[in-house]
């Protein structure tokens, strides 16, 4: 099959064919083609950029090194078509305009010092207003090492270096004492890692200062303002770019110290009033016991007992007369009877006999000293 192709191209005659379809046809009869995103390329300048932002053209990409002709920096802008099914998913060119943003905070120290700070911060587009629950939860969060600032060597702001900042926001120092900082702070910021809000002549100094790395002197003619008030405006945003950061150290130091345990209290079995009333009647019964064993050891109370019955006394009471010191009563209480000991009966019959002779002549010899009944 080779040998006749080759032996046909020999052979063959070239003529003009009527069959073949045009090169150009007219675009109204050409299908569109399904496109994924479309693009620009310009000069930058302030103009431009903000005709091609209107119509959602973002930059990806700015060349260090400007034109021999017009001195321009040229630019590219895409923007992202949707409605393709077979497209990337959507979003994808928020990463390549991340990207660029990124690149660009070390450019303005370097090709683009000279950029104004106006067409800057068009480029980096930062979000210069947050809603007061975005600091405050980004402050609750924590959001482990993603808001440290590094310093030029790679470690974080250290205590110091918050305490140099303190003391500027509080005019306590020249803004020379904390340049060095500076340029961390304003990547950091632009970067959307410390959500502060800063006027718009605010993020200019900062641009101008913390990233252009220009002084003082070159940020008057930049914003064609006074030295003092550009000063005053720094410090202000100093200020609350401490007020952040100091804000979210102390919630790192609460997170690394140990938590307290909660005490979860739980009710007792018994009230209040039902302990009292029964630590009272156990106080009751152990006083009780304690009386109880006094009289016990006192022995028979009934030998202190005072003898006579209450018509008795009655019947003194009425002789009154007789004014006696001593009232003897007749007393009712029938002796105990002792058990009788073999041997023993007769010496004790004779003792109370003589015991009853003795009371008797003793009680005659007694002299009665006259009393009144009120002392009875």
């Amino acid at each position: 099959g080779s040998a006749r192709d080759d032996e046909g191209l020999l052979e063959e005659k070239l003529k003009p064919r009527a069959d073949l379809p045009p090169l150009l046809t007219a675009l109204g009869e050409r299908r569109p083609e399904r496109l994924h995103w479309i693009g620009t390329s310009f000069g930058l300048t302030s103009p431009l950029l903000r005709y091609w932002a209107k119509s959602g053209f973002k930059p990806v990409y700015l060349r260090q090194t400007a034109s021999d002709i017009t001195g321009e920096h040229s630019c590219i802008l895409l923007r992202e078509l949707g409605g393709v099914s077979a497209g990337p998913a959507p979003g994808w060119l928020e990463a390549f305009v991340g990207d660029f943003r990124v690149r660009l905070l070390s450019f303005l120290a370097g090709a683009h010092r000279e950029m104004e700070p106006a067409l800057a911060l068009a480029l980096l587009d930062p979000k210069i207003r947050h809603e007061e629950d975005e600091a405050v939860e980004a402050v609750a969060a924590g959001d482990g090492e993603a808001w440290v600032v590094p310093r030029s060597d790679g470690a974080p702001l250290s205590p110091f270096d918050l305490k140099r900042l303190q003391s500027y926001a509080s005019n306590l120092v020249d803004h020379h004492m904390i340049q060095d900082l500076v340029p961390p702070l304003a990547r950091a910021y632009f970067s959307g890692r410390i959500p502060v809000n800063l006027s718009y002549g605010q993020a200019a100094i900062l641009c101008c200062v913390g990233l252009q790395h220009n002084d003082i002197s070159k940020v008057e003619e930049a914003l064609n303002l006074p030295a003092n008030q550009i000063l005053a405006l720094f410090n202000k945003s100093v200020r609350k770019l401490h007020s952040h950061l100091k804000a979210r150290a102390v919630k790192t130091i609460e997170a690394s110290l140990p938590r307290i345990q909660e005490y979860k209290a739980t009710p007792h079995k018994i009230g209040v009033d039902e302990d009292l009333e029964a630590a009272a009647k156990e106080t009751t019964e152990a006083m009780k016991a304690k009386q109880q064993a006094v009289l016990s050891a006192l022995g028979d109370l009934e030998q202190y007992a005072i003898k006579g019955a209450d018509s008795e006394w009655d019947e003194i009471a009425k002789k009154g007369a007789l004014k006696t010191t001593t009232v003897s009563i007749k007393g009712n209480k029938t002796p105990k009877k002792e058990e009788k000991t073999p041997g023993k009966d007769k010496g004790s019959a004779k003792k109370r006999q003589n015991k009853d002779d003795k009371d008797a002549g003793s009680a005659k010899k007694k002299t009665k000293k006259p009393r009144s009944m009120d002392n009875v």
